[in-house]
């Protein structure tokens, strides 16, 4: 029996890939978030996570509707938005203008990368308890 190529026949390949199609499931996050807070809650209450590590959730939260209600609310929260928008706005100065000297000077980037070796060298275990 010889095989010709004119003896085969061509038979078609159906495509069984579904391809790259993603599908929403934001329920997912919020799933993980209620998860997260739930066992938060649990860890605070049984002592396992101390009280002046994290407060219970549930505490927190009576501690929001309260401030709400009573309307010191925007008091205590102004602060803590100006602190956040000021480092913010310092932040990303510093790191543009980093960015742009690193950019046009040579010497500024041989020094950036001998400072960024030298904390890559020191293993984060030692550097832990600085942030501790």
């Amino acid at each position: 029996m010889s095989e010709n190529s004119q003896d085969r026949r061509v038979r078609k390949v159906h495509f069984r890939g579904g391809g790259f199609a993603p599908e929403s499931r934001y329920w997912v996050g919020v799933l993980v978030f209620i998860v997260l807070i739930g066992l938060a809650e649990i860890g605070t209450r049984t002592g396992v996570i101390s009280a002046l590590t994290m407060p219970k959730p549930s505490d927190v939260l009576a501690t929001f509707v309260e401030l709400y209600r009573s309307g010191l609310l925007w008091t205590h929260l102004l602060p803590s938005l100006t602190r956040l928008v000021v480092g913010a706005a310092l932040g990303v100065s510093l790191g543009i203008g980093v960015g742009i000297t690193e950019f046009l000077s040579a010497p500024v980037v041989v020094s950036a990368v001998a400072i960024w070796d030298i904390f890559n060298i020191i293993s984060e275990d030692d550097l832990a308890p600085w942030y501790a």
